[in-house]
């Protein structure tokens, strides 16, 4: 049978991911006791929906519905149970280019290169340390519920992609989560297999470096030039923004480093002048574009995890909390406190913020970069 054309399937809108890794929702729910049906519809989504693991859905979407599905089952751990179902091959194209590498680096390097065809709500990255590996998870989307439970699902997926890559033999050394631990933690231990740590700066599952030099199990080599060559047409209709390039290449260096413009530029492979120019053409800038992650990044650890104030400034890149929380103050309209008990007693997010990229003025920017020295 031949491949479809390119054309055929969705293109994926920023924010939006295919639903491949999620078609198992329904399943997910009858081996827990509940009519999926009835439930499904019950939170506004339609269970023909699953039907096709092309379909396109908002990551707020996802995360709303994730979320509902944990708390109308009563399992903490159901974006766990989703993507244990999930391998390589739920990936589509994109794991159908990681089947085709010869090894285990170069396959890791393809999904994380080509993730936009698939997913243009979160980022992955490949960190190497010194007899280490990383493959890390970022949501990109701001102010989602279900974040913690996109986490799980995400590093589950990433779990059976490393086993089908390296064979039945492979394990992770640690795996962690940005999220405060269930009651019953023994799910995740039991799914891995290795030590699981909770509320710690990113989602992550860390494994030796040996396995990124072995060969990939059962490869598909013969395929890969015709699979680049779709993925190539495919890429070259995204309408993937300049201001988004760069959020993306900023999102994947968190938490561990804070890219500076002439970092992202020389990833761009552009001049920081450059760089410049075309972010002002779009009415942005790269300050801008840093803050709005920063925001973005205080929120989902202050909702979802209990890690300290103090911890949480020196993982956005503030010398001290003091200025985390005049800069949250001024994003928020309420001191990083006050908005985390309001997040645990269900009242929301503070009117003035909800949802709502900020736009910082560049009288707050200076302030701000002032106060980060």
């Amino acid at each position: 049978m031949n491949a479809p054309s390119p054309r055929m399937t969705p293109l994926v809108p920023a924010g939006c991911a295919r639903i491949g890794p999620i078609c198992s929702i329904p399943a997910v729910l009858a081996e827990l006791g509940f009519d999926a049906t009835e439930l499904l519809s019950g939170i506004g989504f339609s269970p023909s929906l699953f039907d096709d693991p092309d379909q396109v859905m908002d990551y707020r979407d996802g995360g709303r519905l994730l979320a509902a599905c944990a708390a109308r089952t009563g399992c903490a751990h159901f974006g766990l149970l989703v993507g244990q179902r999930c391998s390589v091959a739920g990936l589509g194209l994109v794991g159908g280019l990681a089947r085709a590498e010869t090894n285990v680096s170069a396959a890791l390097q393809t999904i994380v290169r080509y993730l936009p065809l698939f997913d243009r709500g979160g980022v992955l990255t490949l960190r190497l340390d010194h007899d280490a590996a990383s493959l890390i998870f970022g949501v990109l989307t701001a102010g989602m519920a279900g974040a913690d439970q996109l986490y799980d699902l995400a590093i589950a997926v990433a779990f059976n992609t490393l086993k089908d890559l390296c064979g039945s033999c492979w394990r992770p050394t640690r795996v962690t989560l940005p999220h405060r631990a269930p009651a019953d933690p023994r799910p995740f231990r039991s799914c891995y297999g290795a030590e699981v740590r909770f509320d710690e700066a990113e989602a992550a599952i860390v494994f030796d470096r040996f396995y990124l030099g072995r060969p990939v199990a059962a490869s598909a080599a013969a395929e890969r030039l015709r699979l680049l060559d779709r993925a190539a047409k495919i890429e070259s209709m995204l309408d993937m923004t300049f201001v988004e390039r760069v959020r993306r290449e900023l999102r994947a260096s968190l938490p561990t480093d804070w890219l500076t413009e002439e970092e992202v530029a020389a990833r761009l492979m552009i001049s920081s002048r450059v760089l410049r120019l075309r972010l002002a053409g779009t009415g942005s800038s790269f300050r801008a574009i840093m803050e709005e992650l920063r925001y973005e990044t205080a929120r989902q650890y202050l909702a979802t995890s209990v890690l300290e104030f103090n911890d949480v400034a020196l993982l956005l890149g503030y010398s001290e909390a003091s200025a985390f929380t005049r800069a949250f103050r001024r994003w928020s309209g309420a001191p990083p406190s006050v908005w985390r008990a309001a997040q645990a007693a269900g009242r929301g997010l503070p009117p003035s913020s909800r949802d709502a990229p900020i736009r910082p003025s560049p009288t707050v920017l200076a302030r701000g970069s002032r106060e980060r020295a």
